[in-house]
C-alpha cells in the first residue's frame, strides 16, 4: 500500500510537472497571438494610409492628364487658326 502512495505520488508530480510546463507554453502562445494581432491591426492601418496615398497621387495624375488633354485641344485649335 505505501509502495503504491508513493508511485501515485511520483505520478502526481509527474502530471503537476506537465500541467505547469503547458500552462507555460499557453501563456507564451497567447502573447505571441496578441503581439501578432497587434502586428496585424498596425500594418493594416498603414496599408489604409498608402491606399489613400495611392489613390490621392492617381487622382492628381488623373486630372493632370486631362489638363494635358485640354491644352492640346487648344494648341490643335491654334495651330489651325
Amino acid at each position: 500500500m505505501g509502495e503504491d502512495n508513493a508511485r501515485l505520488r511520483e505520478d502526481n508530480c509527474n502530471l503537476v510537472e506537465t500541467v505547469n510546463c503547458l500552462t507555460a507554453q499557453l501563456k507564451d502562445s497567447e502573447e505571441a497571438l496578441s503581439c501578432s494581432q497587434k502586428t496585424v491591426l498596425d500594418l493594416n492601418a498603414v496599408i489604409r494610409v498608402k491606399d489613400a496615398e495611392i489613390r490621392n497621387r492617381d487622382n492628381k495624375i488623373r486630372v493632370c492628364n486631362e489638363a494635358i488633354d485640354a491644352l492640346n485641344v487648344r494648341v490643335a485649335d491654334l495651330t489651325n487658326w
